[in-house]
This record gives C-alpha cells, structure tokens and sequence, in this order.
C-alpha cells in the first residue's frame, strides 16, 4: 500500500512514519521505482508503535522488543513502576498547589523557597503525557519556493564564471552560432563545478550560498554534517532528479515532479533512503527574499555588462586607421564571420584572408581585387574624422560592411560605451532592404547612407555612398 493508504490505516501522519524509518523501527519494501510499498505487516507494527508510544514507552525500549532483547512483560513491569512515581509526583505537586491555594499566597509576596523545598521532598520525575510525543516527527520545511530559488540561485552562481569566461575571455557573440554552442556547453559545465564545489560546502557549513541566503540547512539526521562523498552522491541526485540533467523539458517536468514533492510533505529523492538527511530552516524573514532578489539582480546586470563589454571592440577614443582597422576584424568575427575572405591591414585596405586548412574559397564579384576599399580622412595627428565609401556599384547591396564599419567607429568614441545604445541603433538603422537615403547619429558619430538603382539598362545594380565620422559639436 502507499504511504497514503498507511496514513489511513493507522491514523498516523506521514512524518511520524517517516521518522519511525529513520529510527529503524519500520522497513517497508521497495518498488522498482523507488516508491516504499507498506504491507499489512507493517501497518500492524505501526500501530503496535504508535501504542508503546502513547503510553511513552521509549524508542530504545521499542527496539529492543523489535530485536527480541526485552519482553513486553519486562517492559510494561518497568513502566509501571515509572509511572507509579510519575504519579507520586503529581500528588506532590498537586499538595503544593492546594496548599498555595489556602495560604491565600499572592504573586507579590510569594514565598517560593517554602514550596519549592516541599516540592523537593516528593520524588524526582516527569509527568507523563498520555499521547504521542511530538518529537516523533522529522522537521520537514515544506516552502517550495524558497528551496527551488535557492537551488537555482546556486546553479546560476556557478554558471556565472562560465559565462564571463565566454563573454570576456573568448569574446563569444551569445547570438552567434559559436556562442550558442558555448552557452550549452557552460550549461553542462555548471554542473560539473556543482558536483565538484557543493560536497565541499555542505561538508564544511552545511549548507550553500542559495540555502544560506533562505536560512537552509542541511545534516545527516544524527546532526553530523555530510562527508564529501555523501555531498557528491546528494548533489549527483539533485542534478539527476532535480534538474534532469539540464535536458529541455525533461527538466521542466522533475521541477514540476519535485515542488508536488515538497506540498505533499514528501522527502526529495536526494534526501531520502537509502540517505538520512535533514533539512532544516532557520526563519522566512521578509529580509531573506529580498537579498535574494538584490543578489540576483547583480548577476543579471553582470551578465548584461559583460555582453555589452565583449560587442565594444578593443580600441576606444581617438582611432588610427591602423586601430580602426583593428577594429573591424575583431567585430567582424564577433558578429559571426569566423573565416572572413578579406580583412583589413594596418593601413585600412583589404587583403584576402588566408583559408582554413582543407577549404576551397570561391569570391564572387570581387574580380576587381575584393570588396570596394574604404576612404579615410585624418586630422594633422593621422587621427580618424571620417570613414566613407563614395558612389560606388555593387551586384548587391553590401550591408553588413557598413555595420561593421559604422560599430567600429561609433562604438570607440566615449559616448558609444556600455549601455550606451549606439550597437542596437546602429543595427536598427542600418538594416537596409532597398535604396534609400537617410543620416542618423549614435554614440558620438553621424552616419550617413546614401543609394540609388543604376541607370536604364543595369537594373540590377546599386550605387550607394556610405560616410561615419565624428559628430560636430555645436
């Protein structure tokens, strides 16, 4: 039977079944799927435990009639005998209070040490509560929410470093395909540094930033922290159960499986047989979901820095056409050309790429010796004014040229930084479909397109002028 079938067979909760296994004092079977499967056999021992502990026969006196080290007979001889005191020891206390009670004794001027030496002399015992112990039950934090965000904010730390790394490191364009790749790699590696980090933390502390942040806490039922190996094979089963293996969907559903867990007032795979974990929480201050959330917040806006700090190219300010040209073929490759057919030399002309090893390079409408070269004008210090391509034809229109020649000049003037919107303006701008005429500015440069179709007889042709130079200032 399942463990709500139990529930009502023997009219006890859940948590006081759960901790009678913890105690050792049930074994129930189990299924194929990990599911415990309660015979009559068990519900039959149940009962026989929850009577012993009604009349507060102890766990350890229990165990020993389980394992046949004590008679019932003995047992009962011996409770008796304690409950004989116990009830000495009421009538002790009840003389007492019915001798306050005649003395007419006031709080104000209560002569305590009269009666608590009278008190003294009755026999030494505790009274008995003729019903179960509440302490027969395992603490159980039943918020959902607070240990799925702080599973997740722990996820999300590890996977942080990954994604700076992508980001600064390798200069990785997260909408590239090579940056799509990295992402579902960083995914698999946060799990790598999970399995590798989280052991050690729940061994030292016993418990993890996320927990901590939600007053979480994690032992083994005894209060022993977890050894390193029992961290690994806890947090190989939150990754297995919890996450399911990071697998789209999949991972959706063992979320879903894990929250009904936790309502039902269920252990979660990892916390339960054949482990002895308890988890425990501290308090639901208001103070503890708001520094999750400011925290959380900061690695966003990190995140965010960092993919505005890897599309800035590498020189800022004041450009040479050495620097400009820098410019360009690093922005080039960020925005997706890994093997671009031609970049630009120090002096700003093209040059034809070597071709990746095994690769046969076919270019198309470049007979002339490429792409159509840049002109630039320079200041006396041989510092960039301007960038422009003027009147030329073209078989097509050569947009993502002008982009990246307008990103790598608007994007290094000091207007043009971080969080800026000189990288999505000049992206909206210039997404251009057909000729037309049109001068906007972003950061701190003006950027002007002109084209038009060819004259009568080359249909197909485009002649277009492109410029990007400093803003005037007024």
């Amino acid at each position: 039977m399942t463990i709500k079938e139990m529930e009502a067979r023997t009219g006890l909760d859940r948590a006081n079944i759960r901790f009678y296994e913890k105690e050792g004092l049930l074994a129930p079977g189990r299924l194929a799927n990990g599911y415990r499967d309660y015979t009559e056999q068990d519900a039959d021992t149940l009962l026989r435990i929850k009577l012993l502990r009604s009349l507060h026969i102890s766990l350890d006196e229990i165990r020993a009639l389980q394992q046949g080290n004590q008679t019932l007979e003995n047992v009962l001889g011996t409770h008796l005998h304690t409950l004989a005191k116990e009830k000495q020891a009421v009538s002790a206390a009840e003389e007492v209070c019915r001798a306050m009670q005649q003395d007419h004794a006031r709080f104000d001027d209560l002569n305590a040490e009269k009666y608590l030496d009278r008190l003294a002399r009755g026999p030494k015992t505790e009274t008995v509560r003729y019903a179960l112990p509440e302490a027969d039950t395992i603490p159980h934090p039943m918020h959902p929410w607070r240990r799925l965000f702080a599973r997740t904010f722990d996820y999300n730390l590890y996977l942080l470093p990954l994604e700076l790394l992508c980001l600064l490191g390798l200069h990785l364009n997260p909408a590239s395909a090579g940056g799509r790749i990295a992402t579902s790699v960083s995914a698999v590696l946060a799990y790598v540094l999970m399995l590798c980090i989280e052991p050690v933390l729940l061994h030292f502390f016993g418990t993890t930033p996320g927990k901590w942040l939600f007053g979480l806490h994690i032992t083994n039922y005894d209060g022993t922290r977890l050894t390193y190996e029992e961290g690994i094979q806890r947090t190989w089963n939150v990754i297995r159960y919890g996450y399911g293996y990071g697998a789209p969907f999949y991972n959706l559903y063992r979320q879903w499986k894990c929250y009904n867990l936790c309502l039902d007032g269920e252990e979660q795979p990892w916390d339960e047989f054949p482990l002895r974990r308890l988890y425990t929480i501290r308090d639901v201050k208001p103070w503890r979901g708001a520094a999750w959330f400011l925290v959380t917040t900061a690695i966003v806006f990190l995140n965010l820095w960092a993919t505005e700090v890897s599309a800035l190219p590498p020189n800022r300010g004041d450009l040479t056409v050495a620097e400009f040209a820098e410019n360009y073929n690093y922005l080039d490759k960020y925005y997706g050309s890994a093997d671009p057919a031609y970049t630009l030399d120090e002096n700003g002309q093209w040059k034809r790429a070597p071709a990746p090893p095994g690769t046969v390079v076919i270019h198309l409408g470049e007979e002339n010796g490429g792409p159509t070269a840049f002109t630039y004008t320079t200041d006396e210090n041989g510092l960039l004014l301007s960038v422009y391509r003027e009147g030329e034809t073209d078989f097509w229109l050569d947009g993502d040229t002008f982009i990246l020649a307008a990103l790598s000049f608007a994007q290094a003037q000091p207007e043009g930084g971080t969080f800026s919107g000189t990288r999505r303006t000049v992206l909206r701008e210039l997404e251009i479909g057909t000729p037309r005429d049109f001068t906007f500015t972003a950061g701190g440069a003006e950027i002007s397109f002109r084209s038009d179709w060819c004259a009568e007889g080359a249909p197909a042709d485009i002649a277009y002028s492109f410029t990007v130079a400093k803003k005037l200032q007024p």
